[in-house]
């Protein structure tokens, strides 16, 4: 459901912004990369626990080695203290995809459109770490069951 919603959101063109928020290791960061390949959207990060971001310089495309390919800006981090201050959505002619562990009250006051996700089961993993990423079946289960769904432990 999370993926469709987030394909959606990639796929009309207009610019706007989207929370998709879940536990930590929930795969959020696995499921924007996802679509964004399927999209064929550029993914340009920027960390908010880092330092500001110029919003008004986010833009809708990027500049890659085959010209101008449409992006999505990737906010992590994003915090309560940063939303207090949501005027610079309006003049952003970008896709923000804010990435969150949970909705506060800014977030829900702001309008913002929220995709929440869960955390997968070890079977859920181990068919997308198969399907996806092409691992062997057994390396896919024993390795989404030591994990118990958690994309962090699975890359530790």
């Amino acid at each position: 459901m999370a993926l469709t919603e987030i394909a959606h959101f990639l796929g009309d063109g207009t610019p706007g912004v989207l929370a998709l928020v879940g536990p930590t290791g929930c795969g959020k960061h696995y499921a924007i990369a996802k679509v964004a390949k399927q999209e064929g959207v550029a993914i340009v990060r920027h960390d908010l626990s880092q330092g500001a971001v110029a919003f008004s310089r986010l833009g809708a495309c990027q500049l890659s080695p085959s010209g101008l390919a449409r992006s999505v800006q990737l906010l992590d981090n994003a915090s309560e203290q940063f939303l207090r201050d949501y005027t610079w959505a309006s003049s952003t002619l970008a896709k923000v995809v804010l990435v969150a562990d949970d909705v506060g009250p800014s977030m829900r006051a702001s309008k913002i459109q929220v995709v929440r996700m869960h955390a997968m089961t070890a079977q859920a993993m181990a068919k997308s770490l198969f399907h996806d990423c092409d691992w062997d079946a057994e390396a896919a289960t024993r390795c989404a069951q030591v994990a118990m769904g958690d994309w962090h432990k699975l890359a530790s």
